[in-house]
């Protein structure tokens, strides 16, 4: 069970604040016969509470090495001996000089002195310079057995008034009744207070003051204790009192202690008391707490247990953490953890979870192996688990809680996941090294292709047209539009060939890259195209474009093909509007684009209100030779926009293009803002 840190059952209840009190309190009395003070005699600890409330100087000594007690007047006037509380009295040389002879005398001859009438016995002491007058009383124990001595300075020989003062200086509760009907001879304020009655009580009995006790079963104590002469003794007791109308719980520690005449006769009994109503308020409360840790542990959705003590007892285990141990619950319960669960040994654990017992750290995990033997089975099981200190109301480290989550599942998949993409990584890699002798391979081969090609085809346009400037008029029509279709077609496949010879040099490197400004790049475009821009009647808006880094004459092939497809595809009879704008992209354009979310990019925006395309066309116009129109319709060879393409790919960018067949379409580039070198090409993000 969870251990009761509070100091709930205080031993020395009786025992009052005073100097010789504290030194009460204070003493190790693991050595002294008497033993621990809850094991004391009632009569003692009577005796006791009345010498340390007294006023007046007063000693006690008790059993056969006459342990010695004193009060705050007896230490006073005696200043250069200082007796120390329980200590035989011979060792203390000053006093047992004084009191010895006496004391013995009236420990061997008390009974016989008794039934003769020579208590209480005086003795006259010189003392600090006046003559005093001491009483000695024995003290009984069990019955007619005498104890000890007691021995009270006095002026005057009233005893009976001495024990009226004692009771009546007492700071807890004391009654004394007498006879069987338990008649109230002498209460203190305490007590009247602690009943809640009012202070005319004396002379009624004990029954006629608190009858709401009768179904308390104390009426019973009360009338035991008087009839067979033993002490009873209550800790913690719950009495339920009638206090302003109506009856309120109370807790005391109380003892009903007989009282005996001259004649070793009970003659009454006197009770004492400590109202311990708040401690046990609070015991119970942590009681409550306590259970409400419990069941928190017991029903909590994830693997949870407490450990008490350097030993790391298991106090309590939830079927979460029984179950993640893999193992019956009576064998890990109200044993130290690694006796419950020695395959858990030398793992790392022990040390562990000493140093948060010892140290009050928190210690936290995340996917530990743990080798367990679990159901039979040795498995390996990965926990994500905290090691919190549990502390008592003084902030004191009690134990351990342990709060795990099993992982193992997560962690195999993970792994299993991680296997995965290594091994298509390395395929990705291989792959990605084939395409890339290929691609070499291919754009040397278009490069030789298209460079041999070159040179027939010029000669064969200008063999055709020369053939076209003398042989024309002499022959028929027919024949020439055949020779007219000839020089077309060699000046369709020399274009061509200029196409895919550009295509395949941009799979070269790019050469070094460096800060361009697009905007005059944009002005010599436009100077290109400033015939065809005139003859359209072509209406242009630009906005300020930053500079961005990148291959100057790349990034300037790629906005004349865009600045040209806008302006050869013309809506008929509509004055061709084309505008260029540039923003900052945002997060989520960067993620519908594949782009590198942590990198700056700049959109650069290239609308026209020309022919358009269908919507479903935007994934095909960016392919090698994807022509979306007839050739008679509109020239070109379908390489423009790929190029395009792989221009922006070379840059780490991305282009995307929307259409309509009445709005016209939107290219949208996206670029870099900084050279990084860290950033893959598009094409291999793409693989992944």
């Amino acid at each position: 069970m969870i251990q009761d840190q509070s100091p709930l059952n205080d031993e020395f209840y009786f025992v009052p604040k005073t100097a010789m009190g504290d030194a009460l309190r204070k003493a190790d009395w693991s050595q002294s016969r008497l033993g621990p003070p809850g094991q004391w005699p009632a009569a003692l600890r009577s005796i006791l509470c009345m010498l340390l409330c007294s006023k007046l100087p007063m000693f006690v000594w008790w059993g056969k090495d006459h342990l010695q007690f004193c009060n705050d007047s007896g230490l006073e006037n005696f200043p250069s001996d200082r007796p120390s509380q329980g200590q035989p009295g011979p060792q203390s040389a000053g006093l047992w000089s004084l009191f010895g002879p006496s004391v013995t005398k009236i420990m061997h001859t008390a009974l016989q002195s008794i039934q003769e009438g020579q208590f209480p016995m005086q003795e006259k002491i010189f003392l600090n310079g006046r003559l005093c007058v001491f009483n000695y009383t024995p003290v009984f124990g069990n019955g007619p057995v005498v104890e000890g001595v007691a021995a009270v300075c006095s002026e005057h020989e009233d005893h009976a008034h001495e024990l009226r003062s004692l009771i009546d200086a007492a700071p807890f509760p004391i009654g004394v009744y007498e006879g069987p009907q338990m008649r109230i001879r002498m209460l203190n304020q305490s007590i009247i207070d602690a009943w809640g009655k009012g202070g005319d009580l004396v002379g009624k009995t004990y029954f006629e003051v608190l009858p709401e006790l009768e179904s308390q079963e104390i009426y019973p104590l009360l009338q035991q204790v008087y009839n067979s002469g033993e002490p009873y003794h209550a800790k913690n007791q719950r009495v339920d009192l009638q206090r302003d109308g109506k009856l309120q719980t109370f807790y005391f520690n109380y003892s009903f202690t007989p009282l005996f005449d001259d004649k070793g006769r009970v003659y009454g009994v006197m009770n004492t008391a400590a109202d311990v109503t708040d401690l046990n308020i609070a015991k119970l409360k942590m009681a409550q707490s306590q259970e409400n840790f419990r069941s928190l542990i017991m029903q909590a959705p994830v693997s949870m247990c407490l450990m008490l003590g350097p030993s790391h007892t298991v106090e309590i285990a939830n079927e979460h953490m029984v179950n993640l141990w893999g193992k019956d619950r009576q064998e890990v319960m109200q044993r130290p953890i690694f006796e419950g669960l020695p395959d858990a040994r030398e793992q790392g654990l022990e040390g562990l979870l000493d140093q948060v017992f010892k140290t009050g750290e928190t210690f936290t995990a995340s996917e530990m192996p743990v080798h367990l033997i679990r159901f039979g089975t040795p498995e390996v099981v990965y926990q994500n688990f905290i090691y919190e200190p549990y502390r008592d109301g003084s902030g004191e480290v009690l134990g351990v809680i342990a709060i795990s989550n099993n992982v193992t599942e997560q962690v195999l998949a993970r792994q299993r996941v991680e296997e995965l993409i290594k091994v298509r990584t390395e395929m990705l890699v291989e792959a990605n090294e084939n395409l890339a002798r290929s691609n070499a391979d291919l754009a040397q081969f278009a490069y030789i292709a298209s460079h041999d090609l070159q040179e027939p085809l010029r000669k064969i346009s200008i063999f055709s047209q020369m053939l076209q400037d003398k042989a024309g008029p002499m022959l028929d029509s027919r024949s020439q539009e055949h020779l007219r279709k000839i020089g077309q077609s060699a000046a369709r496949m020399q274009s061509l060939v200029q196409d895919v010879l550009a295509f395949s040099q941009l799979n070269k490197a790019a050469g070094s890259f460096s800060m361009v400004d697009l905007n005059q790049i944009i002005v010599e475009i436009l100077a290109d195209f400033e015939l065809l821009i005139e003859e359209k009647g072509a209406v242009l808006e630009i906005s300020d474009i930053p500079e961005i880094p990148g291959q100057p004459l790349q990034l300037s092939q790629l906005l004349g093909n865009l600045i040209g497809n806008a302006l050869k595809f013309q809506r008929e009879g509509c004055t061709p509007v084309i505008k260029i704008t540039a923003a900052k992209a945002d997060k989520a354009e960067k993620l519908s684009n594949h782009l590198i979310a942590e990198a700056d990019y700049v959109k650069i925006t290239v609308s026209d209100n020309g022919i358009g395309f269908l919507p479903e066309e935007a994934d095909k116009i960016f392919g090698v030779f994807q022509r979306l129109h007839s050739k008679s319709q509109f020239e070109g060879t379908g390489i423009g926009l790929s190029i395009c393409k792989k221009i922006v790919d070379n840059h780490h960018g991305a282009i995307s293009a929307q259409g309509s067949s009445l709005k016209g379409a939107v290219f949208s580039i996206y670029l870099p803002l900084e050279i990084n070198s860290s950033l893959p090409p598009t094409a291999e993000r793409y693989l992944f």
